[in-house]
């Protein structure tokens, strides 16, 4: 499994730091812990490029150029078999250290003969999507908080599922079977004709004439735009 990152929060500019402390289920202070908004898994652990480390009081003060209302703050100890979750507000922050809950499956895509390319997985939790990874060789194997998580699943080979794969977060280990994820319509025609199209309007050629094998062995430029 490899990772790509992407960042799911704006930056702004002077955002105060957030402060807060990590404690086991006894209340007590846990040193060493890396504590971040964003995470990344790979390499059978999770990573973070701007994440604090708890103090022997177990506190911590997480300075970051991002403007970060109410989104998971999550902690995570160095084997990433016990971690804490808990949203962003008020002047402190207590996030309380619990057994991770393990989250595997199998994605596959029948359409495209199992071989599914590179899947971007983010796990949303609230409006944030706070740990993503990618998967490369049709296995997920990895550790999340103990609470409430959405997948979602996309490449530009398949499609994500209909209904998100969830968490949540009341099991140790969670399974969620095989994956089969339907092929895009580019995945499924590669290497095929390119299909008819149906032109309502065109420039400096009949319409009547503007179909895809009227232009073979010619230059075509085709423009996609759009507003998001």
């Amino acid at each position: 499994m490899v990772l790509a990152a992407a960042a799911c929060i704006a930056a702004s500019a002077g955002a105060d730091p957030i402060t807060g402390r990590v404690v086991d289920e006894h209340d007590q202070p846990v040193a060493g812990v890396q504590v971040s908004a964003m995470w990344q898994w790979a390499d059978g652990r999770p990573v973070s490029a701007d994440a604090a480390t708890t103090a022997a009081d177990g506190s911590f003060t997480w300075e970051t150029p991002y403007n970060v209302p109410d989104v998971p703050m999550i902690a995570y100890s160095d084997d990433a078999t016990r971690a804490g979750l808990t949203i962003t507000g008020g002047d402190s922050l207590t996030i309380v250290l619990k057994p991770s809950v393990r989250v595997t499956a199998t994605l596959t895509s029948t359409d495209l003969g199992g071989d599914t390319g590179a899947i971007s997985v983010y796990w949303q939790h609230g409006n944030a999507w706070p740990i993503n990874t990618t998967v490369v060789d049709g296995r997920l194997d990895m550790r999340l908080p103990a609470a409430a998580f959405n997948a979602f699943l996309f490449s530009q080979n398949v499609k994500g599922p209909a209904n998100a794969p969830a968490i949540d977060g009341t099991e140790s280990t969670v399974d969620l079977g095989t994956i089969d994820l339907k092929g895009t319509f580019i995945a499924l025609n590669v290497g095929l004709p390119a299909p008819e199209w149906k032109v309502s309007e065109s420039r400096h050629m009949d319409v009547a004439a503007a179909q895809i094998k009227d232009l073979k062995g010619r230059w075509v430029l085709v423009e996609f735009w759009g507003f998001w």
